[in-house]
């Protein structure tokens, strides 16, 4: 294989489509536009690249690319070619027509993977989460280049970190991609399309078996802790891994977490230790708390106390304490004013 370093036209390069970052978004790779590319590519480059970019008017880091007939394919390097291409079409201050590139000449398809490995499983820039698992899948099950051993030491991790990526593909593409794509989501913040960046609820559901376990005493699936990602039942990725288990376990929490939100069900489990650590806090700090909560509203607390006979009547109840604590309080500092 041997390497040239030169600026090409960027219209002479085209889109490397089998790119992880962007294949999530197309539903048929076979006819994938390069508008489509570009609009896949938009959601994913914003940030320091595309600043640093557009405030030197090019990129330091040559994009690679292999010939192709008498045009080229990036394989390395399809953000920056969008951003050329967008600040040309933008009309940004620069010259964009030519990027800095190095030509591998014959490198064949494993040799790129192994460039791709090394540069963002590995290197400085590397893919997010669910990227990374959409190259696993296609390194491992798709071009069956790599097995789980060979693809966790070029990658430099741990076998069962491939495994438990690819796990969470499979979930992910096959079950919550089926509910998501029924159109039929309802929830209080539903997924109207598939999302890549809910993977870490699924990744931290496939490593605890205790959820999983705690599931299946209820008779429940893989199918319905997606139905919950895609409805947005699960507040954050850290309550699947923290709490998910204690929250499924719990009959109160558990019937909060199918009607809300994990957020919503979280204090049930706590409620005996947050009650004792807040009866040891000095009063003045609790008021003081409850002023800076009612400060600031929350509708959607509001609606949900409203809807409660239970919560209006402890409320009211502090109402009554709290005016007989103040009432003592005035009693008491006029008793050392007349002493």
């Amino acid at each position: 294989m041997q390497k040239e370093s030169k600026e090409l036209p960027i219209d002479s390069i085209d889109f490397d489509r089998e790119n992880p970052r962007i294949e999530h978004e197309i539903d048929n790779m076979d006819g994938l536009t390069d508008k489509e590319i570009m609009r896949s590519l938009r959601k994913e480059c914003k940030g320091s690249l595309e600043r640093s970019i557009l405030k030197t008017q090019g990129c330091s880091d040559p994009i690679k690319v292999k010939p192709v007939g008498e045009r080229y394919v990036v394989f390395e390097g399809n953000t920056r070619l969008f951003l050329y291409k967008r600040f040309r079409e933008l009309g940004k201050p620069g010259n964009w027509d030519l990027i800095p590139a190095i030509i591998h000449h014959g490198v064949n398809d494993s040799e790129a993977n192994e460039i791709k490995i090394q540069d963002h499983i590995v290197g400085k820039t590397q893919w997010k989460a669910f990227a990374k698992a959409c190259f696993y899948n296609k390194l491992i099950n798709e071009d069956k280049t790599y097995d789980v051993a060979s693809l966790a030491s070029s990658a430099g991790v741990q076998e069962k970190d491939v495994e438990q990526a690819l796990d969470t593909y499979e979930v992910m593409t096959k079950n919550y991609a089926r509910i998501v794509n029924t159109n039929e989501v309802e929830g209080p913040d539903p997924h109207v399309a598939f999302n890549p960046k809910s993977y870490n609820h699924f990744y931290n559901f496939i490593r605890n078996d205790r959820i999983q376990e705690a599931m299946d005493k209820r008779g429940l699936d893989t199918d319905d802790f997606c139905r919950w990602v895609a409805e947005g039942r699960l507040s954050k990725a850290e309550h699947v891994r923290d709490n998910l288990a204690d929250l499924i376990e719990d009959d109160q929490a558990f019937k909060i977490l199918k009607t809300r939100t994990s957020k919503e069900a979280l204090p049930l489990i706590y409620k005996d230790g947050l009650e004792s650590e807040l009866s040891e806090a000095p009063l003045i700090a609790l008021v003081s708390a409850l002023q800076l909560k009612l400060d600031a509203p929350n509708i959607h607390e509001k609606r949900r106390i409203c809807k409660s006979a239970d919560q209006i009547a402890t409320i009211q109840n502090v109402q009554i304490e709290l005016q007989r604590y103040l009432t003592d309080l005035t009693r008491m500092e006029s008793n050392e004013l007349s002493s």
